[in-house]
Order: structure tokens, then sequence, then C-alpha cells
């Protein structure tokens, strides 16, 4: 469980969330992929916001960027993954608290605000993440 003096650390770097162009593998077949907590979309890394809980201890990291950047990588940890370019996403997890489920820790109210602020940010695209259906009909009309 993290201490009350946990802090918070915010990473965000510019770009378009479905920017795939630097996100190949090394060998160059696929690119890694990744699922959000919320719609169980799987996508890749930069589509997302990567919610950190350090290995250290030391709290729980934010970043909205393409995961190629060297503080994203260093920073070592159980992760969860957000859809950024989805208001709907992110509700769905904050009101059912599936971000404190998947980092399996206490999730402070400013973790939650630093991702809003993130998603709220100018220039971030607006075509919306279905959450999760649970019947057929409810997939078929959103197609």
């Amino acid at each position: 469980m993290l201490a009350q003096s946990a802090f918070i650390t915010v990473f965000a770097q510019s770009g378009t969330p479905g920017d795939v162009n630097n996100t190949e593998s090394k060998r160059g077949k696929q690119p890694h992929q990744r699922v959000c907590v919320a719609c169980r979309r799987s996508r890749p890394k930069p589509a997302f916001i990567r919610v950190c809980r350090a290995a250290d201890g030391t709290g729980i990291r934010v970043f909205a960027e393409a995961l190629e950047n060297e503080a994203s990588r260093r920073v070592h940890g159980r992760s969860a993954y957000i859809c950024r370019d989805s208001l709907e996403c992110f509700s769905y997890v904050r009101n059912r608290k599936r971000l404190g489920g998947a980092l399996r820790t206490k999730v402070p109210s400013e973790v939650y605000q630093a991702c809003e602020r993130l998603l709220k940010a100018p220039g971030r695209t607006s075509s919306p993440s279905p959450v999760r259906s649970t019947t057929k009909q409810a997939e078929d009309s959103e197609t």
C-alpha cells in the first residue's frame, strides 16, 4: 500500500493518440499492444494514457506520450492503460474504481484529476471509444 506522502508525476508529450509510426517492435513485425482497463480494446501503446505504480514505492505516475520516451520506460512497476481518445473510458474507470483494481492499490483523487487534465488537453482527438458492450445488439448498433 502507498504511504500518505506518495507523489504523483504527470508526463505529457504532443502527438496524436493513434500515431504508431515509432511503436514497431525491434524485429519490425507488429507494434506493441496494450489493453484498456475500461473497454478492453487492444491497441498500440501511444493510444493510451499509462498509469504506473512505481515498484520502488515512490508513488503513482501518469504518462501520456508515445511510450518510447526514456522517462516512461525507466518507471518499472504495475501499469494500467486508459484510452487517450475516450472520455467514456475514463469515466467508466473512475466510477467503477477499475484503476485501483488494476494497480492493486488505493488510487488518490489527484491521479484521476491528472488523467482528466490530459484527456481534456487541447489537441486531443475526439473519436469515441465504446465501453465494453454486454449484448450482441449493442455491438451491432455501434458499427
